[in-house]
This record gives structure tokens, sequence and C-alpha cells, in this order.
């Protein structure tokens, strides 16, 4: 039995020295992530994947991450779901809030652990802007209010991959 105290000691030596590497490494990735963040949102070319919907009437719905909001400079793609009162439509049903657009106005803030964005834009059916909210750690809330609609909200996640 004493024989076994020596390989004991040892392996909870080792198994300490793995959980102080988890917390270095995880460290090191939440500074990846917020750098790529900012970076992203510096340039001003980032994505926002979203995965929930909260409308201003009824529930919210997990919706998948096929939803998004891209922004590439002066240009948005928007292409999120909608629900709620619309007080205008156009004949066909409208586009909603899928989109590509022109930016009419952009600004950022850093407070903290996040960014604040705002973002104006107009297409032929309404005027919209989009308060959008980063964290550090990518996710992103959107609030996006209409002239002619009710407003909606989003979750999800700012897209960090070089890829898009």
């Amino acid at each position: 039995m004493r024989k076994f105290i020596p390989i004991l000691l040892a392996a909870a030596c080792a198994l300490a020295s793995c959980s102080t590497l988890t917390k270095e490494q995880k460290a090191a990735e939440q500074a990846r992530v917020a750098q790529a963040v900012a970076d992203s949102i510096a340039q001003g070319h980032f994505k926002i994947n979203t995965n929930y919907m909260i409308p201003l009437r009824g529930g919210s719905k997990h919706i998948g991450f096929d939803y998004y909001l891209k922004v590439n400079g002066t240009k948005i793609d928007s292409y999120l779901p909608y629900f709620g009162e619309v007080r205008y439509v156009p004949y066909g049903g409208g586009k909603g809030l899928n989109f590509d657009g022109e930016i009419s106005y952009f600004d950022v803030n850093k407070g903290g652990d996040r960014y604040e964005i705002v973002i104006s834009t107009t297409n032929e059916e309404d005027t919209y802007v989009y308060y959008i909210t980063v964290f550090d750690n990518g996710s992103a809330n959107i609030n996006v209010r209409g002239r002619n609609r009710d407003s909606i909200s989003y979750r999800g996640e700012l897209n960090t991959s070089a890829n898009d």
C-alpha cells in the first residue's frame, strides 16, 4: 500500500499542473478572441451569425445559425427573419429584414468588455437602425428598429474566423 502513495502523489501533481495549463490556455484563447473581435470591428468588416430572435410581441424563438448580419465597410447585408407588426407593407409582402444596402450612419463606442455599434440604413421599404452590442467573448445582441415595423432583437455570435 505504501508503494502506491508516491504514485498517487505524482498523479495528483500532474493533474494539478494540467489544470494550470488549462487556465493559461483558456486565458490565451479569450485574449485571442477579444483581439479578433476588436480587429473585426475596427476594420468595419464583421459578420454576426444569429441563433435566437426576440420579437417585441410574442415569444422568443431559436432560429439556428442560418441567419446573419454582415457589415463590409459602407455596405450592410441583412438576412434576418422578422416577426412583428408592420404598419406598411409593399405589394407582394416586401423584403422585411432581408436586403443589401448602403450604410448611412455608423458609430462604435467601446465600454468595458463590449462594443456598442449603431448602424443606420435605408432601403425602398423603410429606414432601419441597428443597435448592436458585441462582447469581447464574441457574443452579440442586435436590436433592429424600423419606422414602419415593430422592433425585434436577436442574439448570436460574431464570426471571428478569417474565412467570413
